[in-house]
């Protein structure tokens, strides 16, 4: 039974892997299960819906990562500093979900939900944080979706296009001119 785990646990990080470099529209069950080093029928033993499954399973591999942002977070003693331990986190921590925020768009309906799901779950993570320091419940969410869409906004520039390389600013130094515009 634990080589079954340890299959699947492969299958994921595998599967993260090969979406992140290649993307999810372009990687295949079939590219998963030879990198993986065993066959589709085995791939789908562990993930019936198959790359969907895949695709909820790599989400769950990197929820933890993201939820230990947000704790760190919590323990700020000012909002300045929640945001940024949340820059320098975010920055660290998730570039191995940026490439989801680029095939978002092209997901289907049921793929783009679960996605939404997700990011929702982090927001509202974030809106309990930012409300620890803004009483004003719309404004904490206002803030809470700038730093997703700083976040997000910085990896898909910077990381992923002809930017790269092109502009000194790291996801901190971003924080700490975002934070800076708050006095």
């Amino acid at each position: 039974m634990p080589e079954r785990s340890n299959r699947k646990a492969l299958i994921v990080q595998t599967a993260a892997q090969l979406f992140e470099q290649y993307g999810y529209q372009t990687t295949s069950t079939r590219q998963i299960a030879a990198a993986v080093g065993c066959t589709e029928a085995a791939l789908y033993y562990h993930f019936k819906d198959g790359k969907r499954g895949l695709l909820h399973a790599v989400m769950s591999a990197r929820i933890p990562t993201v939820q230990a942002v947000l704790e760190q977070c919590r323990q700020a003693t000012s909002l300045k500093k929640a945001l940024l331990v949340f820059g320098r986190g975010f920055s660290e921590h998730t570039p191995g979900i940026r490439w989801l925020m680029a095939e978002l768009p092209h997901l289907d309906k049921q793929e783009r939900a679960a996605v939404l799901d997700t990011f929702s779950s982090i927001r509202q993570g974030l809106v309990d944080v930012v409300g620890r320091f803004v009483p004003d419940e719309r404004q904490a969410q206002h803030i809470a979706w700038l730093m997703v869409c700083l976040g997000a906004g910085y990896q898909q520039l910077f990381s992923e296009s002809a930017f790269q390389g092109q502009v000194d600013l790291s996801m901190q130094d971003l924080m700490v001119t975002f934070v800076g515009l708050m006095n």
